[in-house]
């Protein structure tokens, strides 16, 4: 034991003399570059191109393209008759001295972005004729909601609180949504016509939502955000990572022995009609995760299903959700990727992703299928599901654990290229023949025996970029980003919220995304102006005009010791 103690530490301090003499080579590379005389240039870190100083003029003429399968019907109510008026009011963007954005999130989301498209989405919603009473601007009304998520109030009625109290945060709050009279532009409003509309009621947040028959209105405004992202060259698609989110209703769940077998609800359960521990919200289902507790045990949940994709941007080492749905909590998530795709091109075309990462619950056919269809490389852990791993059925597969085949002499080869053209992946087996087979025939060869597997041959087994190889693991490690957008979606208004039904939390989810990519984006702009003013104070990380994926792998080396990556198996 001691003296493998010995050998470990002796390894290791090698593996430092190593690295250092690595580092002092490549400073001495760096320096014989360096023409004498000349000042060595400044690198401004990656973010610092999306400083508020380079977007304001982008801000200010960005195009909000709306793509919804909804009729072009105007909005034919008076504003007269409506209790609040939203207009627009372009505002300039000012900077302190240390670089923050004056006036926080809520004046950013007010200042260059017209919310008045919303009311051209859910126009087809309310009745064109001059009938019915007075009514809440629907802009207000989505407003309210959206920034109750953004400004992270516990409640609607903390929000509304603001509201009535008239705090100086309220009265900011209700000059931008429109509820303040002298915030409309070329008409005086005669609004609230009763001190009990002074402030909208949880009725009308109520009824706005039923009149919403159809979540793709949120849908749509979600992709309007997506798609103002995309045109500041923020989200690229090229890095597509999917996940599940497990949401508790907020329906108390009484347990039961037969709930969620066989991906049903309650509603199919056979003893339905007898059973006495139905929950109040019958849309939603058990699903199933690990014990805060006790991690090695699985616990029954009654909840809804949130499917996530989100973008993951290499250069500013950030994620971006672009697709949501949501679902009851028992379905099965390999079933719904094919529909997050469709989802995303139905809003945005064709997108170039070049990598789609996800865990083993995406692991079928149709999904590899769907993913190279579109021009992409999967990256999905294997599911052995219940095959045999034996050694003697291994052998008789041809391939071990993650794909390698075997050699005729029975070692595993290893992976040695990927053939875009043919679509065939080169193993070779390195000349590593077992004892007693040194007179192999292939040993003639440069580089012993030769094997092309065709991807088409084994889909789910085969991939692009083997598994186990140090590509898969870097790459695959990416995954961990919609794990990350998750968490911020869970302390973000998704952790058990309020609501009953399916179209509720449809609604909340896609409420949830849009206030995130805000919050995101307005981390951005506001770190980037930081950088820009003092970028002395900033890493000099700079991934920008690299491929994709080597990008990857100085980002990853970035955050791991190099050591970490010479432990990997080569490929």
């Amino acid at each position: 034991m001691a003296a493998a103690k010995i050998q470990r530490i002796a390894q290791a301090q090698q593996r430092r003399a190593e690295k250092q003499q690595r580092r002092r080579l490549r400073e001495k590379k760096a320096e014989a570059k360096r023409r004498p005389g000349r000042p060595k240039q400044k690198r401004y870190y990656a973010k610092a191109r999306f400083s508020l100083k380079r977007l304001s003029k982008i801000l200010n003429n960005i195009e909000i393209v709306i793509t919804v399968a909804l009729p072009d019907t105007p909005f034919t109510k008076d504003p007269q008759r409506m209790y609040s008026c939203y207009r627009f009011r372009p505002m300039e963007i000012q900077l302190h001295a240390d670089g923050t954005l004056k006036g926080g999130i809520l004046t950013f989301v007010f200042a260059w972005i017209d919310w008045s498209f919303v009311r051209l989405l859910v126009a087809p919603f309310y009745k064109t004729s001059g009938e019915g009473g007075e009514l809440w601007d629907p802009v207000t009304i989505f407003l309210l909601d959206l920034l109750r998520v953004l400004l992270h109030f516990s409640s609607r009625d903390k929000l509304l609180d603001e509201l009535r109290q008239e705090t100086p945060l309220g009265r900011q709050i209700a000059t931008f949504v429109g509820i303040d009279p002298s915030a409309s532009s070329g008409q005086a409003l005669d609004n609230p016509k009763d001190p009990a509309h002074k402030v909208p009621s949880e009725m009308a947040f109520t009824h706005f939502r039923n009149r919403l028959t159809n979540p793709l209105v949120y849908e749509a405004i979600f992709h309007v955000m997506v798609g103002l992202l995309r045109q500041l060259d923020i989200v690229t698609f090229r890095v597509l990572a999917f996940d599940s989110l497990l949401v508790e209703t907020w329906a108390t769940f009484h347990g039961c022995d037969n709930a969620g077998q066989a991906g049903h609800g309650c509603e199919q359960c056979l003893l339905f009609k007898q059973c006495e521990r139905v929950p109040y919200d019958l849309e939603g289902g058990v699903g199933h995760r690990r014990s805060k507790d006790n991690p090695s045990k699985v616990e029954a949940l009654y909840c809804f299903k949130v499917h996530t994709g989100v973008s993951f941007e290499v250069e500013l080492g950030m994620e971006l959700p672009v697709v949501l749905l949501v679902t009851p909590g028992q379905v099965y998530d390999g079933h719904y990727f094919a529909a997050l795709l469709e989802q995303m091109e139905r809003y945005h075309g064709q997108v170039k992703a070049v990598f789609h990462i996800a865990d083993g619950h995406y692991d079928d056919f149709k999904n590899y299928l769907a993913a190279r269809k579109r021009g992409a490389r999967p990256i999905f852990h294997y599911n052995k599901r219940n095959e045999e791993t034996t050694p003697e059925a291994l052998d008789n597969r041809g391939y071990n654990e993650v794909g390698w085949p075997y050699a005729p002499c029975g070692i595993v080869m290893h992976p040695q290229g990927y053939d875009e053209d043919d679509k065939r992946l080169k193993f070779i087996c390195r000349k590593a023949c077992p004892a007693g087979q040194e007179g192999c025939r292939f040993r003639a060869n440069q580089v012993g025996y030769v094997k092309n597997v065709p991807v088409a041959e084994n889909s789910r087994l085969v991939l692009e970029i083997p598994r186990g190889t140090r590509r898969y693991k870097i790459i695959f490690a990416l995954r961990s980003s919609v794990e990350r957008n998750n968490d911020y979606f869970a302390d973000n208004g998704l952790a058990r919220p309020k609501y009953y039904g399916l179209h509720n939390m449809q609604l909340n989810a896609f409420l949830t995304g849009i206030a995130t990519l805000l919050r995101k984006l307005y981390e951005l702009i506001e770190e980037a102006s930081q950088q820009e003013a003092t970028p002395e104070r900033y890493p000099t990380l700079d991934l920008w005009g690299l491929p994709l994926e080597k990008a990857i792998r100085e980002r990853w080396k970035h955050f791991h010791e190099e050591d970490e990556l010479l432990a990997f198996p080569d490929g």
